[in-house]
C-alpha cells in the first residue's frame, strides 16, 4: 500500500511539474462547455434516473429537454498571464538597454539618442463565455429495453481580453507607428502572433456532444450504465492572429466510453457518480512556435541573404500548420441530490484531466513565401558584410551585458530550430465543486422545472483556468 501512494504521490508530483514550469506557450486552448458533466449533470442525471424508474408505460415522459442559460469567467488572470510570458512571469520589463526580459529593438521601439526606451508590460488573461446549453436525454425502451440516448451542446458567445498594459514607460519610440508596445504588438506587418489591447469576441456552436447508454442493471434503488460518447466538432481551426484568440468548439471529432451509476436510499437521497473518457482525435491548426533560442524568440526579426538590411517579423515565418492531436480527456462526477415533492437540493464534485497533446509540423521548412531561407537579423553589424545572429535572445540588443553575437556566415533558421514544446499544450487538471436548487411547478401533465447552479472550478498549472460559473434551467418533460 506504502508503495502504491507514494507511485501515485510522484506521477501527481509529474503532472503538476509538467504543468507549472517549462517554456512559455504560445496557443490556450479553452475547455469545451459541452463535453463539461457539471454542466451536462447537475439535477439532469437525477430527474432521468427517476422519470425511468416511475414510468411504467417506457415511453411516458420518456423526454427531458432542458434549456440552460449560463454565465462562466476565469479568475486566474495572474497564473494565466505566466502561461504567455518569456520564464513564467506574470509582468515583463521592456529595456533597450538589454537589462530587460525583452527588448523593444526587435519590435522596432526605438528611443531617441538620448533615451533608451523602456517600460514594463502586463496582461491579464480572461476568459468570459455566456449562452445556452441544450440537453437532451430520451429513454428508448419503447425500441430496446433499457436503452437510452443523450445529446449535449451549447450556443456560446465568448470574450477574450489580454487586459494589456503598458506602465512605467521612459522615452518614446521614435518609429512612426512603433511609438509604444502596444503599437508594436498590433503591427499591420503581423500575421500572427498579436497581443490586442481590446476585447476579441466570438459566437458559435460548441462541439456536440453523444451517448448512447444501456442500462446492465437496474433494481428498485439502483441503476448501472454503460455508455458510448462521442463527439461532434463544429468550431474553425486556430488561426493564431492573436496571442489568446477566443475559440468556440473545435476542429477535433472524440470517441470514448463512460459508467453512470444511481443509488436512491429510503430517505430521499440519491448518490450519484459518473466517469466519462473520450480519446480526442487530430486535426490540423494554424501555430506560432518559439525557436530554440528562448521564449519569445518567435518575434525575433528575421533577413535574408540577399537583402540583410530589410528586417522582417519572425512571426509570420515562425507560425506554421500543424497536426494537433488533443489525445486523452478524462472526468469523474459524482453528487448527492435531496428531493421533496417540489423541490431538488444537489452538490457535486468534478474531477478532469486532460492529457498532453502530440503536434506534427506539416512543413519541413521555414522562410519567406517562396521558400525563401532567413536568418535571424544581427543587429550589432550595420557594414558589409552583414550576416546573421543565429542564436540571438529576444532579451539581447546592441548594447548591455550580454549583446547579440554575429554569425561568421549567413546561417539559415530551419526545421530543427523550432521549439515544438512552446507551442504544445501540456496536461491539464481541473476540480470543480457545485451547487444546485430545483423547483417543480405542480401540474398533472409535462411538469416544468426551474433550476439554478453555481460552480467554481479550480484549475491547476498555469495552463488551466481556475472560474466560476453560474446558470439556470427550463426543464421540460414530455
Amino acid at each position: 500500500m506504502n508503495n502504491i501512494n507514494t507511485s501515485m504521490r510522484f506521477l501527481f508530483f509529474i503532472i503538476m511539474t509538467s504543468v507549472v514550469y517549462g517554456d512559455s506557450k504560445t496557443m490556450f486552448i479553452p475547455r469545451l462547455i459541452s463535453t463539461d458533466s457539471v454542466f451536462e449533470l447537475a439535477l439532469t442525471n437525477a430527474q432521468f434516473q427517476k422519470e425511468k424508474n416511475e414510468n411504467v408505460v417506457p415511453w411516458d415522459d420518456s423526454n427531458i429537454l432542458a434549456f440552460k442559460p449560463f454565465f462562466q469567467r476565469s479568475r486566474s488572470g495572474e497564473s494565466l498571464a505566466r502561461f504567455f510570458l518569456p520564464h513564467n512571469k506574470a509582468c515583463i520589463q521592456f529595456r533597450e538597454n538589454g537589462t530587460g526580459d525583452v527588448n523593444p529593438l526587435w519590435f522596432n521601439v526605438i528611443g531617441n539618442n538620448t533615451t533608451c526606451y523602456s517600460s514594463t508590460l502586463c496582461i491579464r488573461p480572461e476568459r468570459t463565455s455566456y449562452g445556452m446549453i441544450l440537453t437532451w436525454y430520451k429513454d428508448l425502451s419503447e425500441h430496446v429495453n433499457h436503452l437510452w440516448i443523450g445529446i449535449n451542446t451549447a450556443l456560446v458567445h465568448t470574450v477574450h481580453d489580454m487586459h494589456f498594459k503598458e506602465i512605467n514607460r521612459t522615452g518614446l519610440g521614435t518609429i512612426p507607428g512603433y511609438q509604444n508596445a502596444i503599437q508594436a504588438f498590433n503591427s499591420s506587418t503581423w500575421t500572427a502572433g498579436k497581443i490586442a489591447s481590446h476585447p476579441l469576441h466570438r459566437t458559435g456552436l460548441d462541439d456536440i456532444q453523444l451517448k448512447l447508454g444501456y442500462d446492465f442493471w437496474q433494481s428498485y434503488s439502483t441503476t448501472l450504465a454503460f455508455y458510448g460518447v462521442s463527439t461532434i466538432p463544429t468550431g474553425s481551426r486556430p488561426q493564431s492572429c492573436f496571442l489568446f484568440e477566443p475559440l468556440v468548439g473545435s476542429k477535433h471529432a472524440s470517441l470514448g466510453a463512460g459508467f453512470n451509476m444511481d443509488y436512491e436510499n429510503c430517505r430521499n437521497f440519491n448518490i450519484m457518480a459518473d466517469l466519462k473518457y473520450r480519446y480526442v482525435f487530430a486535426a490540423t491548426q494554424r501555430r506560432s512556435f518559439d525557436l530554440k533560442n528562448g521564449d519569445w524568440s518567435r518575434y525575433l526579426l528575421v533577413v535574408t541573404e540577399k537583402e540583410p538590411f530589410f528586417v522582417y517579423p519572425g512571426i509570420n515565418s515562425f507560425t506554421k500548420d500543424v497536426k494537433v492531436t488533443p489525445g486523452h480527456t478524462l472526468q469523474m462526477w459524482s453528487a448527492i441530490n435531496y428531493h421533496t415533492c417540489v423541490w431538488n437540493l444537489e452538490a457535486g464534485y468534478n474531477f478532469w484531466f486532460a492529457g498532453k497533446e502530440k503536434l506534427c509540423l506539416l512543413c519541413d521548412t521555414i522562410g519567406l513565401p517562396g521558400n525563401i531561407p532567413i536568418g535571424i537579423f544581427d543587429m550589432q553589424v550595420f557594414t558589409p558584410p552583414v550576416t546573421t545572429a543565429h542564436n540571438a535572445q529576444i532579451q539581447q540588443g546592441v548594447t548591455g551585458f550580454d549583446p547579440v553575437v554575429g554569425d561568421n556566415v549567413f546561417t539559415p533558421t530551419t526545421i530543427a530550430d523550432v521549439n515544438i514544446c512552446s507551442a504544445r499544450n501540456s496536461h491539464m487538471l481541473s476540480n470543480t465543486l457545485y451547487g444546485s436548487c430545483k423547483y417543480q411547478f405542480p401540474c398533472d401533465h409535462h411538469p416544468v422545472f426551474i433550476e439554478l447552479s453555481g460552480s467554481y472550478e479550480f484549475g491547476h498549472g498555469c495552463g488551466v483556468l481556475s472560474q466560476y460559473a453560474i446558470w439556470g434551467a427550463i426543464t421540460l418533460l414530455f
